[in-house]
């Protein structure tokens, strides 16, 4: 087993496999300050470059990185705050769930 010197919090899955606990809020907390700090630091960047997509597709990108290192908690479920581009993408997934292997359609 891997001994991990740093505090981060960590869970074993059932295949064994050692994941870092990430909360989506603290994701999105950090995307948003670096793109803030980027933009201060940067003479070549104007303040308020970065969009809330911008944001958002990152945050994708990351999980697709890290998807074999990071176990995500999604901790904005009931949030309001959630904005368009995340909505669309759960419709889109919530329909193709439904729609590919649907038993209903396999019926004699």
């Amino acid at each position: 087993m891997k001994n991990f010197n740093d505090k981060a919090e960590r869970i074993i899955m059932n295949n064994g496999n050692v994941m870092e606990v990430k909360y989506k809020s603290e994701l999105l907390e950090q995307i948003r300050q670096d793109f803030e700090i980027m933009e201060n630091e940067s003479s070549d960047i104007d303040p308020g470059f970065f969009t809330e997509d911008d944001v958002w597709s990152l945050y994708e990108f990351l999980l697709m990185r890290h998807k074999d290192d990071w176990f995500v908690i999604d901790d904005m479920k009931d949030s309001d705050a959630e904005d368009s581009y995340y909505e669309e993408e759960e419709e889109y997934f919530y329909e193709e769930e439904h729609t590919v292997g649907d038993e209903d359609d396999y019926e004699d």
